[in-house]
């Protein structure tokens, strides 16, 4: 089926689709804001079109971070005090629990991007972007890049070493 009349959409992600044709894997890439697509932040989902093992094109679909909290969200085995996350490459926040509204999009706290640099999997305490001590965790995804993360409060930690002494 060939698609007519269809508006061309500009990437914001060139490299991504290089990466595409150069591997002839999938390719996740990280949250950009492009703007035909309007003022929110998006990640191309890229899926290689081959054809006698060469790829002809790169087919891309869109992933919202809206997508990403909904899963967060809808995951109930973890106690609401821990706050959980997506982080792309980059260690821009995809998806978060809690106040997404004002963190998708934006950098991960002071120090994350470091860390995550430095080893694919890591747990460690620093100050959470609210101001308050967590221990961080977070492994990497050996594709995309991505981090999965958990940030426990210190005091939440604290509590159930002191009940396990007692």
């Amino acid at each position: 089926m060939i698609l007519a009349n269809l508006p061309y959409v500009p990437t914001a992600d060139l490299p991504g689709v290089q990466r595409v044709f150069d591997t002839r894997q999938p390719v996740i890439g990280n949250l950009r804001v492009n703007a035909a697509f309007g003022p929110l932040p998006l990640a191309p989902l890229r899926m290689p079109i081959l054809r006698g093992g060469q790829v002809l094109y790169s087919l891309t679909a869109i992933l919202t971070p809206d997508r990403f909290s909904a899963l967060l969200q809808a995951e109930r085995s973890f106690p609401d005090e821990l706050v959980r996350g997506v982080l792309d490459a980059d260690s821009i926040i995809v998806a978060r629990t809690g106040d997404t509204v004002q963190t998708v999009g934006k950098p991960a706290a002071a120090g994350v991007s470091q860390r995550a640099s430095a080893s694919d999997e890591q747990v460690y305490f620093q100050v959470s972007r609210e101001g308050q001590p967590v221990e961080f965790v977070f492994t990497r995804a050996p594709r995309s890049r991505w981090l999965a993360a958990v940030a426990v409060p210190a005091a939440l930690l604290d509590g159930e070493v002191q009940r396990t002494i007692l």
